[in-house]
């Protein structure tokens, strides 16, 4: 016979009243069916747990002992369901979420992690910044349960759900000194012949492309000087003057105090900075989160109405 949840919650009623038909009554039983559940316990046991002493019942030495380790053994039990039932909630848990880096300087995805804080305080938050590619690749893969990337409107993301946060611009980044600095807008045209700071294609071969493109249509193309691998590499290699280059306009919220930030008129490049997640993520608590970003992004666009 196996010993079952039943035995145990029985056995330590009875022990707790020391009378089967008060314990009976706590379990909502009839006294012979918990009778019958301590007697089975015997005989897994393989021992006597009570002696019968006038109307009621006493643990034995064996008895003490099983109680102890019963009662230990039920508190762990409880304790694993209620976890089972937090982490079933999306109160508790994991959730890992990817980045942008520069897309974290200031604006929704900071406000989102600080809600996330306030409204879920138990929920730990696995936080990981990488590229868009990266970060796209990592979902496809499971390895992380959202993200806040620049994601491409070209159907490359299948099976991947995506709430739009916000959309962000492209603008020159010079340096303080740089003879452009003090204008109030600029064209492309303005560029030619600067030296370039700029990304590797395979950073991003889509935004690559796209800049290319509109920088083509404008009568530039890019001298590249110098790459940097992100927006806070290319925006310190500015300061340092080696050169110019077209930045996310987030990088009003950190850029390093030797650059100036210029507006382009013939460059109309919309970043959609999305939140993505995998659909067959089934992690609850992730669904808090989209539900939140959700109410966060309505709740922003009724305040602009």
């Amino acid at each position: 016979m196996a010993i079952e949840f039943r035995h145990l919650r029985h056995f330590l009623l009875a022990a707790r009243y020391e009378h089967f038909g008060r314990a009976a009554e706590k379990a909502r039983i009839a006294q012979p069916s918990l009778s019958r559940s301590v007697a089975d316990l015997e005989r897994i046991a393989g021992a006597t747990l009570f002696d019968r002493v006038g109307r009621g019942v006493r643990l034995t030495v064996a008895g003490r002992a099983l109680a102890e380790d019963a009662a230990h053994l039920m508190g762990e039990i409880d304790a694993a369901l209620e976890r089972a039932r937090r982490l079933a909630s999306g109160t508790h848990g994991t959730l890992r979420i990817g980045f942008v880096e520069s897309a974290a300087w200031g604006g929704e995805v900071p406000e989102f992690f600080g809600m996330l804080r306030a409204r879920l305080p138990d929920l730990r938050l696995d936080l990981r910044p990488a590229a868009s590619v990266e970060l796209r690749a990592q979902l496809a893969h499971g390895r992380l349960d959202c993200a806040f990337a620049y994601a491409p409107d070209d159907g490359s993301d299948q099976g991947l759900a995506r709430l739009n946060v916000r959309a962000d611009s492209v603008i020159a980044a010079l340096p303080k000194t740089h003879r452009l600095a003090k204008r109030k807008t600029l064209r492309l045209g303005d560029l030619v012949g600067e030296a370039f700071v700029l990304f590797p294609r395979d950073a991003a071969p889509a935004y690559w492309d796209r800049l290319m493109a509109a920088c083509a249509k404008g009568g530039l193309v890019p001298d590249v000087r110098q790459e940097g691998s992100n927006q806070s590499t290319m925006l310190s290699l500015v300061a340092a003057g080696i050169g110019v280059t077209l930045a996310n306009s987030v990088a009003r919220w950190r850029k390093p105090e030797g650059v100036t930030l210029v507006g382009v008129a013939d460059l109309d490049m919309k970043l959609k900075l999305d939140l993505i997640w995998n659909e067959s993520d089934r992690n609850p608590a992730l669904a808090r989160a989209v539900a939140l970003a959700r109410f966060n992004r309505s709740a922003k666009q009724s305040a602009a109405r």
